[in-house]
Parts: structure tokens; sequence; C-alpha cells
């Protein structure tokens, strides 16, 4: 049962008919039969482990990115294919045990570790891996401006990031080992720390999802401004959506890019 937030109504189907709406929703530009299929096991195997998510609101999973983005329609007759081809295959870890499967739209070169990104012991499988495939992709690399007033006002939007009227310093202290900021110190009238993907994620909800698109970056001052250059779209966990289609295009095979993405799983 998928709630659809927008329209407020619950939906009952069948598993396959809810990965094929999320993959419709999330390879709507993706054109490599291959890179569909791998999508659609992670999506699956997402589903599998993750049932019941919303147990407490009466259904499995909304129609967001805190589930799995839904589209209502599906146009495509290759999505549906590729749901078809995989149908009831999810990943598995070296123990048969089914896996949590994430996936991103670019990673920026390297995968991100559960650990170092959300705090949550990672599996071998969920540790970052090099991924030179991205590369050529269209978040590979990006750079943000932010006028300095503009950010103090996107971080006063939130207590735990609020120095209040103005910034005066703004360093990433630590990195992991994926490049990724990990901790990031703000100085302004008060002192604070904190995790470079919360303050990806409370600057994204002031000023809009394009900004700041991963916490794979470094920050510089230019004058009244921030300058924030970094690479990647979204958590950088798993299948990199950019790099799966590179690997798709060069001829590599479904289960190649899943073990690729996921080391040390088995797909079934």
């Amino acid at each position: 049962s998928v709630q659809q937030v927008s329209e407020n109504v619950t939906r009952k189907m069948l598993l396959e008919d809810y990965v094929l709406h999320v993959v419709a929703n999330e390879a709507s530009v993706e054109d490599q039969p291959e890179a569909l299929k791998a999508l659609a096991i992670t999506v699956r195997t997402y589903a599998v482990k993750n049932l019941g998510r919303h147990h407490d609101q009466g259904y499995d999973f909304c129609s967001t990115t805190h589930c799995q983005r839904f589209a209502s329609i599906v146009s495509r007759s290759d999505l549906a294919v590729a749901v078809k081809d995989t149908a009831g295959l999810v990943l598995r870890d070296d123990k048969g045990q089914i896996i949590d499967a994430y996936f991103s739209a670019s990673c920026g070169g390297t995968t991100a570790n559960l650990k170092s990104l959300w705090g949550d012991d990672a599996p071998p499988y969920l540790q970052g891996v090099r991924d030179d495939y991205c590369t050529t992709g269209p978040h590979y690399r990006w750079t943000d401006v932010i006028d300095s007033a503009q950010l103090a006002n996107a971080l006063r939007s939130d207590s735990r990031t609020d120095v209040g009227q103005n910034i005066r310093e703004l360093t990433v202290a630590q990195y992991d080992q994926t490049g990724r900021a990990e901790l990031i110190e703000i100085t302004g009238d008060r002192r604070c720390t904190i995790s470079g993907w919360e303050f990806k994620l409370i600057v994204g909800r002031a000023l809009g999802w394009n900004v700041l698109k991963s916490s794979r970056f470094n920050i510089s001052r230019s004058g009244s401004q921030f300058v924030f250059r970094g690479g990647g779209f979204g958590h950088g966990l798993r299948l990199c959506q950019e790099g799966s289609h590179v690997m798709a295009q060069r001829g590599q095979s479904y289960q190649q890019i899943l073990a690729h993405y996921f080391p040390g799983t088995s797909t079934r």
C-alpha cells in the first residue's frame, strides 16, 4: 500500500507494479536496458527490505523521497520490460539476507560510506567505493555561489545552525574518506558544528534542492559570498545512476553493474 502524498490517496498494488511506478519516476531519462534492470532490482530490494515502513500510519510506503518517489503514470514500455525481466530478483549479502539498497543520481566519483554519512554501522556493501564511470555525467562537478546574508538567513531556519545575523567563518572541519564534508563549523554570533549532510539538507530546504546537490564539497569565501565546489547529486549511497548508465553503454550487464556498486552481494 502506497500513500500518494500529493493526492492524499492510499493505493494498493502488487509489488512488481510498485517497482514499475518507482522506476518510471526515477529513470525518466534512462534509455539503457541493463541500467534499467539494475535500478529495478535496487528499487525492489529496498521495497522488500522496508515493507511496512509506515505501518503506524496504515500503509507501507509514501510517495516521497522519504521512501521512494512514485510516478502515477507509466508511459514507456521499456520500463515494464526491465521490471518483468528481473521480476522477483533482490540483492542479498553473503549470508543470504536481503540488503539495505540505495541509489542516487550521481556519487561524484566515490560512493558514500553509510557510517560517516548517517552515523549507522556500515556493512561492506555500504562502504564507499571509487566510481570512475560517472565522471562524464552532468552532476559530476558543480559550483554554487551563495551570498553570505542569504546563507545566514537559510541557516537561521533551523536551531541547530542558527548563529545569528552574520556568518564570520564557515569551514569543513572534517572530511570522510570519500571526500564528503563530515563536519562543518559555523561561526557567527554563536558557534556550532553540524554534519555535512544535515547542513546540505538545511540549506536545501531553505534555498531549493538544486543548491548544494550533495555533501561532497569544499568551501571558500569571495568577498560577501561563499563558494561551494562539489560533486554528485543526492546522498551518493551505492547505485550511482549516472555511472550505471555509462557502464550499460559500455556493454556491461546489470549483474556487473550491481556487483560494482554493491560489492560482495548477489542477485537472486
